[in-house]
């Protein structure tokens, strides 16, 4: 399948997520959990498909012998699944067009689920009762046939890339909250690429894994630059996900299945709980942490081993915000000196020209005493100007130089390194 034909397949597939806004009862943060759902089952269907005429084979080759196993067996050692009957995408496509069909897809759901213990748990069935309107019954069966079209001799990798373009424009038509389950996937290859993974059975991280771009990308980047046909063990490797979200678990589990990348995803939240003992146990590392998060118990966190290490930034949170300015006094802030900080501090105020009054505006904001960082002083001998070099932070020769010239104070940064 050529670019062009791909993305006009895309374009064609998305038409049933306009479909679904125009007439599921669902609020529109619900809307990516039914297509991606059918997304996945009509991928189980064509990948069994592919397959199945080797699985049939192989089961009559074995039947009445010692050796005979299980048409489940075998599915899962050819395909990595087994897809039973009622869950095959003909049966329920060409089932009746009515309110029976969301039945008819949970029933293929759960049995997906029982049948493979890796899923477990993963694939949306309750939500498609939700897509049999009673003034548009038909619902489902119109969305359904869109994902008919998908071809079925398509190579099984480009379900990894019609999945996430569907992850993706949800996540763009929620705004600023698709950002808690995806990060824009040329992101997430900037990443990749700087990281540069390689090398045989390796481990990843992701402690914010949202909804497991991080991990896609970096087996697309291991398969391009690693795999060979004489060694398939360089694609040996293990990717290991936390999410807080039991929604978002989900999406990351299939985005994983899609794109055939081994892993795990455990629902925790990574600021209180290290599920797989974290420290030194990986060879790669990638997040996009959730930054504007508030409110994390600074107790819970300051003597975790993963924050520990280089020091815990903690910033007031806006209940204490909101308290300070009850009392009518600002929020003070709690972060490590460096020269940003103290220069924004400056710029806040006007007025007050000796260098007490900085100090004192320093002690205001919680940051360190300039007289604790290595002052010192310069005088012209005329005795017109006096500067003082305050060392601000780690940065060798980092300063910050406060200047004195006839009852008007001027600042610049110097850093003799730069």
């Amino acid at each position: 399948m050529t670019d062009v034909e791909l993305k006009n397949l895309k374009d064609r597939l998305w038409h049933s997520a306009d479909m679904l806004r125009a007439g599921a009862h669902l609020a529109a943060n619900k809307y990516g959990q039914p297509i991606l759902g059918l997304i996945f089952l009509r991928y189980a269907d064509i990948l069994y498909k592919q397959h199945k005429d080797e699985i049939n084979a192989e089961f009559e080759k074995l039947k009445g012998t010692r050796r005979a196993r299980t048409l489940k067996d075998i599915s899962i050692e050819k395909c990595g699944f087994y897809l039973p009957e009622c869950a095959y995408f003909d049966a329920i496509n060409d089932a009746p067009d009515d309110a029976k069909k969301a039945t008819l897809v949970k029933k293929a759901m759960k049995a997906i689920e029982e049948e493979n213990e890796k899923m477990d748990g993963v694939l949306p069935k309750d939500v498609y009762a939700q897509l049999v309107p009673e003034e548009e019954p038909e619902l489902l069966s119109k969305i359904v046939r869109v994902f008919k079209d998908i071809p079925e001799d398509i190579s099984i990798d480009l379900f990894g890339e019609i999945y996430e373009y569907f992850l993706g424009n949800f996540a763009l038509a929620e705004g600023k909250d698709g950002g808690t389950f995806y990060t824009p996937a040329t992101v997430v290859r900037y990443m990749v690429n700087v990281l540069q993974p390689h090398g045989i059975n390796k481990k990843f991280l992701d402690p914010a894994c949202g909804s497991g771009g991080m991990f896609v990308q970096a087996a697309r980047y291991m398969h391009r630059h690693n795999a060979s046909a004489e060694n398939d063990t360089a694609m040996n490797f293990r990717c290991y996900g936390v999410e807080k979200e039991p929604d978002t678990v989900k999406l990351a589990k299939m985005n994983l299945l899609l794109n055939n990348v081994r892993g795990e995803i455990t629902e925790a939240n990574s600021f209180y709980s290290d599920p797989y003992n974290a420290v030194g146990q990986f060879d790669y590392v990638m997040a996009n942490p959730p930054f504007n998060v508030d409110e994390v118990v600074v107790e819970k966190v300051q003597k975790d081993e993963r924050f520990s290490t280089y020091g815990v930034p903690r910033n007031a949170t806006k209940s204490a915000k909101k308290g300070l300015r009850q009392k009518g006094n600002r929020a003070q802030r709690e972060l490590p000196l460096d020269w940003l900080l103290c220069n924004r501090a400056e710029r806040k105020r006007q007025g007050g020209t000796r260098h007490g009054e900085f100090r004192k505006r320093c002690r205001q904001e919680r940051i360190r005493n300039p007289q604790e960082d290595g002052r010192r002083r310069h005088h012209q001998p005329n005795g017109d100007a006096a500067f003082e070099h305050v060392q601000l932070g780690d940065a060798p020769g980092d300063t910050l130089v406060l200047r004195q010239t006839k009852g008007k104070q001027q600042k610049e940064r110097r850093n003799p390194l730069h």
